[in-house]
């Protein structure tokens, strides 16, 4: 780093004037408030469309939203630059333009370190949308925000997954530049970690034509997978070679291999090749499907992940300055560190005090027969991993003190309440007792995000109502908080008055009651609001879901969260917090054969099931940012969707 910062220096020294006289000038431009507020995007051609999906953004930003600030966004490209020098030289560039806000690009981790000295002493916002390398924001710089997670993240997700696939002897092969040889040293920690054994290293140059000395060493080794991390011409030749020499195992790979055409480069030889990757382009959500419907109307073509880094980091941007107001410097830089997540299209994106990014996490895919095929479901067992409350692959593991009932006993009292209130089948029972084990330890989950010491618990008065309540008792008793119960009993009558479900309320009164059970529901609510940190709701599978919905929002001017936790919850509730079932299931046909070949010691159903018993959390971001909560880096990173998100 010190080398860098040398460099850097001396780049801009005695040309442009001092790094205090270039952040002043920044200051005094965007206090001015006139002009255009200009970002630079870097345009690298190992990043295609990149550009484009930048430009997109700022098309829409300038044609639909009245530029920033009432300002218009200008991009301006910028080629990367072929060598350090001249790298330099137009960061400097920029640097003494004081009308440049913010830079993006930069996909080659060297040249993105080198750079991020210049943006950082020049004050200028630098959004790296490409490189992962730790030396981003191991300084603890002010204004770098780092677009991916970086090759820690990685390297702990990667080996999470094989330890879930079930290797145990993984053979490490790795090319000989800087960050392959780092990656790879970070996934053999984790993987270690992951009671995972190394098997064999071995490390070569890029850009050789044989690398059949190395591949011939693993011929007296045994070994589940080999772990590559290298660049994508290099791997395909890699990969050829092990192919030839009888090593059909799964490869698991770093985010370089996937950078260029794998499937083009290494043919069949790239069959069961797992690699990370920051965008999901047939992610079904409607914010993905609408932003690769506009890029193919504007420019005729697929997006890829280029364009989605390059849409998301301009879009992210423009929110920024919105939220603070401001192009000047140091109100973007404290806005960008303590904002609330913004949702793109590559995921959920906050950032700590460094500028890491705390809401992405890496999806992985696998190479079949020329085409990349997504891996559903296999990073819920990372995103969970942090959390307090321990949720184990096969069972659910409660953390549990000696003077707090076991989970088996939490899980039979609430067990035996239901079968109080209905005549259960053995099986039925079965199945029930293993639901109940997992909500209790999802009520751990939401203790966890929304720490909360005493809970409010509302529930409408059915024949499930005490399993209800005596799962809520037994959580508070697993994981130490209080409770409050409100039961709101349902209207007998035929008398049950009210306006009709679809009636608004009267503008300006957001709690006005629609129903006699919306009443009844709200007196629960306003009886808890004044004495608790959060609410724990029943999410009603009827037509009474219209009205929770608008009773839950509500709740909002009372800064209180309300959180429910279910096998489904399809309908919005107005949930501030929803944990349920993940929902997965990898024995649709189509889905089972991408996972034929990689696992080892365990069946595509065994692995359906494992994953199935896990929850899914969802987050309204709009709540959070309504109740000024800060939502804690693992929630974000645990998210799986964003509820009540209009661009979802």
């Amino acid at each position: 780093m010190r080398a860098l910062v040398l460099a850097a220096t001396l780049a801009l020294g005695g040309c442009v004037g001092s790094y205090a006289e270039l952040t002043e000038a920044r200051r005094i431009y965007a206090g001015n408030g006139e002009g255009p507020v200009v970002v630079a995007v870097i345009d690298d051609p190992e990043r295609p469309r990149f550009v484009l999906g930048a430009q997109l953004a700022a098309a829409e930003i300038n044609g639909t939203e009245g530029g920033v600030l009432g300002r218009p966004l200008e991009v301006r490209v910028v080629a990367e630059a072929t060598t350090l020098r001249g790298l330099l030289g137009d960061a400097s560039a920029l640097a003494a333009d004081p009308s440049v806000s913010a830079v993006m690009g930069h996909a080659r981790s060297q040249f993105a370190v080198a750079a991020s000295v210049v943006y950082e002493a020049s004050s200028i916002l630098f959004f790296p949308s490409f490189s992962t390398d730790p030396r981003l924001t191991v300084y603890g710089p002010r204004y770098v925000l780092q677009m991916v997670p970086n090759a820690q993240v990685m390297a702990e997700q990667t080996a999470s997954i094989a330890a879930l696939f079930g290797y145990r002897r993984i053979v490490v092969l790795h090319s000989r530049d800087e960050y392959s040889r780092s990656v790879a040293f970070l996934f053999e920690d984790e993987a270690r970690k992951q009671g995972i054994d190394i098997a064999f290293r071995g490390s070569f140059f890029q850009g050789e034509t044989n690398y059949r000395d190395v591949v011939g060493d693993l011929n007296a080794i045994a070994f589940d997978a080999v772990y590559v991390a290298t660049d994508t011409a290099s791997g395909a030749t890699l990969l050829t070679q092990l192919r030839e020499l009888g090593h059909n195992k799964p490869i698991l790979g770093s985010d370089h291999l996937a950078t260029g055409d794998l499937a083009a480069e290494a043919r069949r030889a790239g069959n069961l090749t797992v690699t990370p990757v920051t965008y999901a382009e047939r992610e079904r959500t409607r914010r993905n499907f609408r932003f690769r419907r506009t890029f193919r109307e504007a420019f005729g073509e697929e997006p890829g992940a280029g364009a989605a880094q390059g849409y998301d980091s301009m879009r992210l941007f423009a929110t920024i300055a919105e939220r603070a107001g401001s192009t000047e410097p140091t109100v973007l830089s404290a806005v960008a560190h303590f904002t609330a997540p913004v949702m793109g299209v590559t995921g959920l994106q906050q950032f700590n005090q460094s500028g890491e990014i705390q809401g992405k996490s890496y999806r992985f895919q696998v190479l079949r027969d020329g085409r990349q095929a997504a891996l559903p479901g296999i990073i819920i067992p990372f995103k969970l991993r942090p959390f307090e409350t321990t949720i184990d692959l096969g069972e659910t593991v409660l953390s549990a003190t000696d003077d707090v009932s076991s989970a088996e006993e939490v899980a039979d009292q609430a067990v035996e309440a239901a079968a109080n209130e209905a005549e259960l089948t053995t099986d039925t029972l079965a199945d029930l007792d293993e639901r109940l084990r997992n909500k209790i330890s999802w009520v751990g989950v939401a203790k966890d995000i929304l720490k909360f010491d005493r809970l409010g618990v509302v529930d409408l008065q059915t024949p499930t109502t005490t399993t209800t309540i005596t799962l809520a008792r037994t959580a508070a008793k697993q994981y130490g908080f209080e409770l409050d119960v409100c039961v709101a009993p349902r209207a007998e009558a035929p008398g049950d008055e009210g306006a009709a479900p679809n009636e608004e309320p009267a503008e300006g009164d957001a709690l006005v009651g629609r129903s006699e059970i919306f009443r009844r529901v709200l007196t629960c609510y306003s009886d808890l609001t004044g004495s608790v940190d959060a609410v724990f709701v029943t999410a009603p599978q009827s037509d009474d879901a219209p009205d929770m919905r608008r009773l839950n929002r509500s709740l909002r001017d009372f800064t209180v969260p309300t959180f429910a936790v279910d096998e489904t919850l399809d309908a919005d509730l107005g949930l501030t917090l929803a944990i349920e079932g993940s929902g997965i299931d990898l024995t649709e046909p189509r889905t089972a054969i991408r996972f034929q070949g990689l696992l080892v010691g365990k069946r595509v159903r065994d692995l359906s099931e494992e994953l199935s018993k896990l929850p899914a959390i969802s987050i309204d971001l709009g709540a959070f940012e309504d109740m000024s909560i800060r939502l804690p880096p693992v929630a974000v990173m645990a998210a799986s969707q964003v509820l009540a998100d209009d661009d979802q």
